[in-house]
């Protein structure tokens, strides 16, 4: 499903802005949030405009002007109030930036984000507009993300080169979404680190010094 979902979130808007008068920031932040609270209390099946609306105290054909559809507007609440909370640090080391945000992505999908994220995976099975809307515009971004600080710990000599990029992506993250989809556990600390220690063995650069002494200690090898 990912290589088809790649294809197609390079080609379509995640929310064309039809046109007209535009938007008031403080009513498109009141109908984000409402959207992403009801995402959490109903589930994306449930959600309506209409609760929208009501929770946001924002007018119907507002919504619409701004929104073809309740999926379009759930996923983009879904987005704001998400996106910040693993965002990709960029200090020193790339190892230990991406081991920083894979840990705060298991805590964060241990909780209710995570049961939202499983419901939008679920119904973008049967909606397209949402299955797009979820790789474009979160899915793909975070990929985009990794491969950066990837490149950068090759560059910086942490991480060995040649690597298939993609493939390591799909072989840190992929233990995130087989958990979060089929339950196999809990997102607690010392399993993402276990996931982190033993992806990163076949990835990062192997020395007999000083260097290689600190960054086991740091759990890094």
């Amino acid at each position: 499903m990912l290589e088809r979902l790649r294809s197609t979130g390079r080609t379509k808007k995640t929310s064309p802005r039809p046109p007209g008068r535009p938007r008031s920031e403080s009513k498109r932040r009141a109908i984000l949030t409402a959207a992403y609270e009801l995402l959490v209390k109903v589930g994306m099946a449930e959600l309506t405009i209409d609760a929208i609306a009501q929770r946001s105290k924002v007018a119907k054909a507002t919504i619409y002007r701004w929104w073809p559809s309740k999926g379009l507007v759930a996923m983009e609440g879904f987005l704001a109030a998400t996106r910040p909370r693993i965002n990709y640090p960029e200090g020193g080391s790339a190892i230990a930036d991406i081991k920083a945000q894979f840990m705060r992505t298991a805590r964060l999908y241990g909780g209710t984000t995570g049961k939202v994220m499983a419901g939008l995976i679920a119904q973008g099975h049967s909606d397209p507009e949402i299955e797009t809307a979820l790789v474009t515009g979160f899915i793909l971004p975070r990929r985009r993300e990794v491969e950066k600080t990837l490149l950068r710990g090759i560059e910086s000599g942490e991480l060995r080169s040649g690597l298939d990029i993609d493939t390591v992506i799909d072989a840190i993250y992929g233990p995130l979404y087989l958990r979060l989809m089929i339950d196999r556990g809990a997102f607690d600390d010392k399993w993402a680190a276990r996931v982190i220690d033993i992806t990163f063995r076949g990835i990062v650069v192997q020395r007999h010094d000083g260097q290689a002494v600190k960054q086991k200690r740091r759990g890094y090898s």
